[in-house]
């Protein structure tokens, strides 16, 4: 069953999740990304929620120098980077009986800090995202597939103002329930980026692999944990992985409500 996807009417769930990214430089250069995100959501109505998402991040440089006689090597300490909030809403159009359900989402980042070092440089209301997703339940399986559309507005970076690419992106994910307590789940995800105004920008695509899994931990809580890699192209960093807690109300269905990294922050 999954009817309880959203959150219920006059209801509050509140999610804290943790993201880890590790981008390898090509010999001389390693950066780990810590991202803490913590979100609330409230139901509206039976077929509708909104949210909010804060999400904070701090990155560690790793620095390597050769030379002639021996390899040097430097460690930068942690940085405070996005202090990212996010607003949203999700609205359930036709739930899964004769036909697959049907949900579609907006949300935009109302503060996005674009600065990846101190001090904070603020936008605010310049990138959103729009997408839908469907899906069929077959228990112990469900099938879905999101289609989200990523839109970033100007902004000025070193003085010169950058229009970034448009993100437009498809993903099918299948969701096993091994029992009432634990499912797995693996989707891929194919991504198409336009380019931006930036100088030698160019369109690139990418497909990505996600396999994660989710335990019921108790009545009230669930926990959630993703891994995401690069299969091909460039779009996002390798070797991503995620862990989120969350209270319980989605059963079965848990694995359908991915837990984004901070570099897709916001997408339910």
């Amino acid at each position: 069953m999954i009817d309880d996807l959203l959150t219920p009417e006059e209801s509050l769930r509140l999610e804290l999740g943790v993201g880890h990214m590790r981008n390898q430089g090509y010999t001389d250069k390693n950066v780990d990304h810590i991202a803490l995100q913590f979100g609330i959501r409230y139901g509206v109505l039976a077929n509708t929620e909104v949210y909010g998402k804060l999400t904070g991040r701090a990155s560690q440089f790793h620095y390597r120098y050769p030379s002639t006689t021996s390899t040097c090597e430097r460690l930068e300490g942690w940085r405070l980077q996005g202090r990212n909030l996010t607003l949203g809403i999700n609205h359930r159009f036709s739930p899964d009986t004769d036909t697959p359900a049907l949900l579609g989402f907006f949300d935009v980042l109302a503060v996005e800090n674009i600065n990846d070092s101190t001090p904070p440089k603020l936008v605010h209301a310049r990138t959103w995202r729009a997408g839908v997703s469907t899906y069929r339940s077959i228990d112990p399986v469900v099938l879905s597939l999101t289609a989200v559309y990523f839109h970033a507005g100007k902004r000025w970076v070193d003085g010169e103002k950058v229009i970034p690419g448009d993100i437009v992106s498809l993903a099918p994910n299948l969701s096993f329930a091994i029992n009432d307590a634990v499912s797995v789940s693996g989707g891929l995800d194919f991504s198409y980026q336009g380019k931006s105004t930036e100088r030698y920008s160019i369109p690139t695509t990418q497909t990505g692999l996600t396999l994660g899994v989710s335990v019921v931990m108790s009545r009230r809580l669930v926990a959630h944990m993703a891994v995401y890699t690069d299969i091909s192209g460039g779009v996002r960093l390798p070797g991503e992985s995620a862990v989120q807690l969350r209270p319980r109300g989605v059963s079965r269905s848990q694995t359908l409500r991915r837990f984004y990294s901070f570099n897709d922050e916001g997408i339910p």
